[in-house]
């Protein structure tokens, strides 16, 4: 979406953040068995969670709850307004 945007000549927008995690949660919860779709969503929220500064705090409020309705509502609750985004991921969130 960056260079498509840059190639349009258009300003930039915000980056889709809370869309792909909605995205993320949707699909895998239609994927796949619920446990395993929690199981999933939690791995992929680590890497998520550490591109906002206080990312492991934001990991641990975006993983509650245990149904697809309860993550999109602690997606809307969390990520609107959007968290301050980090310079670089954090990689000690990475190393578990």
């Amino acid at each position: 979406w960056i260079f498509a945007e840059l190639a349009a000549g258009r300003p930039m927008t915000a980056p889709p953040y809370r869309d792909t995690a909605e995205f993320m949660a949707r699909s895998l919860f239609e994927q796949f068995p619920a446990t395993t779709a929690l199981k999933m969503y939690k791995k992929f929220m680590i890497y998520f969670a550490a591109n906002f500064v206080f990312g492991h705090q934001l990991y641990s409020r975006l993983t509650r709850g245990t149904t697809l309705k309860d993550m999109l509502r602690t997606i809307e609750t969390h990520l609107d307004p959007l968290p301050r985004i980090a310079t670089t991921p954090n990689g000690l969130m990475m190393t578990a």
